[in-house]
């Protein structure tokens, strides 16, 4: 098992929900969004048949659509967890199923 030097834990929860859903993880600063997205769906035991987006501080992150090229999402798979929360404590927004919002 390989050594994570620096990492964050995250504690996740579905909104709307009683009792709460919620899972602690914990993941490396290399962790990138998009694997992030793979971590969370292996945590809450779903099955990944759906579009995501994570949105942290206004800007959204996840596929962004090729046929669309004003469109402002953000590459999941560029931006790393130590990148976007180095040195501060931020709420991030995850998005599943775009259908059930």
């Amino acid at each position: 098992m390989r050594k994570i030097r620096y990492g964050y834990q995250l504690h996740i929860q579905l909104c709307a929900t009683k009792p709460a859903v919620w899972r602690r993880l914990l993941v490396a600063e290399t962790t990138t969004l998009a694997q992030l997205h793979q971590i969370i769906q292996a945590a809450m035991g779903w099955e990944n048949r759906h579009l995501y987006m994570f949105e942290i501080a206004g800007q959204r992150y996840g596929i962004p659509d090729a046929d669309w090229p004003n469109d402002p999402t953000m590459d999941a798979r560029r931006y790393t967890i130590g990148q976007l929360l180095r040195h501060q404590a931020l709420s991030i927004r995850y998005l599943y199923d775009f259908g059930d919002e």
